[in-house]
């Protein structure tokens, strides 16, 4: 029995199969839906206000604190639980399986190599692998963290976008691809935007014109 239920649901906690994950089936469904899942181009425009050409903005769900969905991406990002990552990418996947994105390659946001060391890996790559497999898209790290940042927690938008705003480059993997190719940028949380404009501005200077981003929980204001 232990082995095959050596986990439990994150949220109910009933016990599940590890291969389900670290949501049982019913959790996973009843996670808080964004009201803007649909209106992927009011999300873009709400959120970015023209600053950057994103084509889309595609969530999985609304958080608060204390929200099953908070206390999953808290797992994923500080405890170790990478499963969860994936699980939720590919939920992210299956939600949007009916929806044409266009996207044709998946770039994970990535973190410093400093803290790439420290935590042992990056949490975003876990929610675009699960997505890639939904939606048949090809990962690719197409961008690297060249500035170490101070945690954006407690900082105002201006303070978040004067923090991350020379903080990326982009990777010679991507650029050996198309400048015509829509990208899809992959993080764990929006909230601000604030990291994710910075990356797209990075994949605008180099002559990318087609952005969209992938995130698992929308903090709405």
């Amino acid at each position: 029995m232990d082995a095959l239920f050596p986990v439990r649901c994150i949220n109910c906690h009933q016990a599940i199969q590890r291969s389900k994950g670290q949501f049982c089936d019913i959790c996973l469904d009843d996670l808080p839906e964004s009201v803007y899942r649909i209106q992927h181009e009011h999300l873009a425009h709400h959120i970015f206000g023209g600053r950057v050409p994103i084509q889309a903005v595609h969530v999985l769900a609304t958080f608060h604190p204390k929200s099953p969905l908070q206390k999953a991406l808290h797992q994923l990002k500080y405890e170790g639980n990478t499963t969860i990552g994936k699980q939720m990418g590919t939920k992210l996947g299956q939600v949007l399986s009916g929806v044409h994105t266009n996207v044709d390659l998946l770039i994970p946001v990535p973190i410093h190599p400093k803290k790439l060391k420290k935590r042992g890996y990056n949490q975003s790559e876990y929610i675009a692998q699960g997505l890639a497999e939904a939606l048949q898209i090809t990962v690719v790290h197409g961008l690297k963290r060249i500035q170490e940042t101070p945690s954006q927690t407690t900082l105002t938008r201006e303070e978040r976008w004067n923090n991350v705003s020379e903080a990326f480059k982009c990777s010679d993997q991507l650029l050996h691809h198309s400048k015509e190719a829509h990208l899809g940028l992959v993080d764990d949380t929006l909230t601000t935007g604030a990291t994710l404009e910075a990356c797209a501005q990075t994949l605008l200077d180099v002559g990318y014109t087609k952005i969209s981003i992938f995130s698992i929980g929308y903090a709405q204001n």
